[in-house]
């Protein structure tokens, strides 16, 4: 099942607090991306619907929706520290969490995805 990082749920969790959003849910969404593959939209939402699974992971409610479920399995949000970093700007990419596939693909991960400005 989907699980966020201790880096990625205090990102989610920062950026709740500076939005205001305590209490939200972080919504997990896989869409079709033609030519490019998936796209992954994470964004808050308030509550979940009747089909969704809620999961529970590092403090942090996940909404997944049942289509997108299937995509979802074994994946990992996770984060980077943005200590070390040269530039601000490498800095910013650094300090937002990342999906990452944790599958047995190749038993390699491969980022697929960052944790986007919540909706409203």
């Amino acid at each position: 099942m989907i699980a966020l990082t201790d880096i990625a749920a205090n990102k989610v969790k920062e950026i709740a607090a500076a939005e205001g959003l305590e209490g939200q849910g972080l919504r997990v969404q896989v869409k079709g991306g033609g030519c490019s593959g998936f796209q992954y939209d994470l964004y808050f939402d308030e509550t979940a619907s009747d089909m969704d699974q809620v999961v529970e992971s590092n403090g942090i409610q996940i909404f997944i929706d049942p289509l997108s479920l299937q995509y979802l399995e074994d994946m990992v949000i996770n984060g980077r520290s943005s200590r070390g970093a040269a530039d601000p700007a490498e800095a910013a990419a650094a300090s937002r969490p990342k999906f990452v596939d944790a599958g047995s693909r190749a038993g390699q991960n491969r980022q697929v995805g960052v944790l986007a400005q919540p909706r409203r």
